[in-house]
């Protein structure tokens, strides 16, 4: 793949990837919010530790995108699982997990995205030359 393509294959994946953990942080966030004041949130659940474990995987993709391949599939894998997770929590969950079914919806695509971005970083990984 030439250098041009690489490149712009590179800020798609980065982009969505990281598209999706901010849109994630943001869901808990406001439902932990709503939590604290005693309503329900978004989603299933929302949490402060999911907050900072994705960060703390956007900032390792952003770190070792192009620089250390394994680390960065490794944080691809695990946004990926993390959306597969909750993809399945939106379709088997129960309906009253959610404030109506727009939210349950929405959450889904969002992981939906982060699936997209999942696509596009394993295209990336594989696209680039073995390290000597």
């Amino acid at each position: 793949m030439t250098n041009q393509k690489t490149s712009k294959l590179l800020i798609a994946a980065l982009t969505i990837q990281l598209s999706t953990i901010g849109m994630s942080v943001m869901w808990n966030l406001i439902g932990v919010g709503l939590i604290s004041i005693g309503q329900p949130p978004l989603g299933n659940s929302a949490s402060m530790a999911i907050v900072v474990i994705m960060l703390t995987l956007a900032l390792t993709l952003v770190l070792t995108v192009n620089r250390v391949r394994w680390l960065y599939a490794t944080a691809t894998g695990v946004l990926a699982l993390a959306c597969l997770m909750a993809l399945y929590t939106a379709f088997t969950g129960a309906a009253e997990l959610w404030p109506s079914n727009y939210f349950r919806i929405f959450g889904a695509l969002i992981n939906v995205l982060g699936l997209a971005g999942f696509g596009l970083a394993c295209k990336l990984i594989m696209s680039q030359p073995k390290p000597n």
